[in-house]
């Protein structure tokens, strides 16, 4: 059974079903180009902008998300519409983030804001990471703390070539 007909027995109506199936064909391609190589793309609906900073993620209609000094800060986006940037995953060693990057934990998790970590801080000494993301259901930034446990693997984010 095609998705689109899929979705539209589970009760969408046209158009979401076609968002829906666009949004699907367009995970299942990002999922393919991941098995051949360590790179994705971030759909155009995530936006990323970019400035002396770094890469700032947007947050909503108004607000765009960064770090600096160990903290993270939240910018007006309409300051930097022409500096919108395409984006793509590399896969990175987690104790080679640093403050300001940007990752998701698996390559094929891309589709959601809630899925993108900001890195504010990291503590050497502790052997930690301070994250925070954006909390899509309550509409806040959530921060949550980890160690830097060798071996991990998780995909940063960068600016496309």
């Amino acid at each position: 059974m095609e998705i689109l007909e899929f979705l539209k027995q589970k009760g969408l109506n046209e158009k979401q079903a076609k968002i829906g199936a666009k949004l699907f064909d367009e995970y299942n391609s990002s999922i393919k180009s991941n098995n051949s190589k360590k790179e994705s793309n971030i759909p155009d609906f995530i936006n990323f902008y970019e400035d002396n900073h770094g890469l700032l993620l947007q947050i909503n209609d108004k607000q765009l998300i960064f770090a600096s000094d160990n903290l993270y800060w939240l910018a007006q986006k309409d300051m930097y519409k022409r500096d919108k940037v395409k984006c793509t995953l590399k896969e990175c060693q987690y104790g080679r983030l640093k403050v300001g990057d940007f990752f998701v934990h698996e390559p094929t998790r891309i589709y959601k804001l809630s899925d993108y970590c900001l890195v504010v801080n990291i503590n050497e000494k502790e052997h930690t990471l301070l994250y925070c993301n954006y909390d899509i259901i309550n509409l806040t930034i959530k921060t949550t703390q980890s160690f830097l446990a060798e071996g991990i693997n998780v995909y940063k984010i960068i600016k496309k070539k």
